[in-house]
């Protein structure tokens, strides 16, 4: 067996943009299902579930990486960017 360490944590959902916000919301017994809000839903057959709303990319990342990184990618390199933060591990260039 391995043992493992975990030194930060990160998460983008639909209760929350970072682990404090989705805490927050645990805590309160909050819940993010409702009525999906996007371009086209109507085409589903199931028009309700978990949607992350007012993630802002622009403050988060260039030009050029928005028009390259779909939505999931922005959420997992912002994820990964607060358990780094949290981490308090170093890494030289961009995330």
């Amino acid at each position: 067996m391995h043992r493992v360490v975990i030194t930060g944590a990160g998460t983008v959902n639909a209760l929350g943009h970072d682990v404090p916000d989705t805490l927050d919301a645990m805590r309160a017994g909050r819940c993010a299902i409702g009525a999906l809000s996007f371009q086209d839903v109507e085409r589903l057959s199931i028009q309700i579930g978990g949607q992350v709303r007012g993630f802002e990319a622009e403050g988060r990342y260039n030009r050029q990486q928005i028009s390259l990184y779909d939505r999931f990618t922005q959420f997992t390199l912002a994820a990964a960017k607060e358990a780094i933060e949290q981490s308090g591990l170093s890494f030289a260039g961009e995330l």
